[in-house]
């Protein structure tokens, strides 16, 4: 990733970490402007447009177990889901430098939509909006740390680098992801209302 671009987002080495559970919940998002494609990092070739669906969403607990060997084990519904865990531990890894305690521990993760699965709603957009705001939650934890601007923020950079679209179901209403001069604050690292 450009470091100049997203030297914000790098994370602190003061941090004091510990067990601890924490969830979160994230709607899905429907695009109106969809993005047509991605270069390196999640950068949108296009700016997007999309509507926050409120009462589709996904609900997400995780349990962080402080200086246990890095793993990650998931649950859809109940049902162990070994290969997202494999997806999430390697997104894990990708964003360690924003939140350099990230891989001092074991996850378990459980996570459940409120709408039915391969109904054409984007459960990755709200389950790794979900993901970000427990990880965001963590944060807080750790570093001791409350602002709840640069938070929401954060968790939507966050999300971005897991799918792309998840940026979006940070916020609700209408949201732009993508750089565009129509919509002040604008940016290809996060979205904006």
């Amino acid at each position: 990733l450009n470091l100049f671009m997203t030297k914000e987002f790098l994370g602190n080495n003061d941090f004091k970490i510990s067990n601890q559970c924490v969830s979160a919940n994230c709607p899905s998002n429907i695009a109106l402007i969809k993005y047509w494609g991605k270069y390196d990092n999640q950068i949108p070739a296009n700016p997007s447009i999309s509507y926050t669906l409120n009462n589709c969403k996904t609900n997400t607990s995780m349990d962080f177990f402080a200086d246990e060997e890095f793993a990650v084990q998931t649950f859809l519904a109940g049902n162990e889901e070994k290969k997202f865990a494999e997806k999430i531990e390697k997104y894990f890894r990708n964003i360690e430098q924003f939140l350099p305690w990230i891989l001092k521990g074991k996850y378990i993760i459980k996570t459940e939509n409120t709408f039915p699965h391969s109904s054409g709603i984007a459960s990755s957009a709200s389950g790794f909006g979900a993901i970000a705001k427990c990880l965001m939650n963590l944060y807080e934890i750790f570093s001791e740390k409350k602002e709840e601007d640069f938070k929401l923020q954060k968790a939507s950079f966050l999300a971005r680098l897991g799918s792309g679209s998840a940026c979006r179901s940070l916020y609700d209403g209408l949201v732009v992801w993508g750089e565009t001069k129509e919509v002040p604050g604008s940016s290809d690292l996060f979205a904006v209302k």
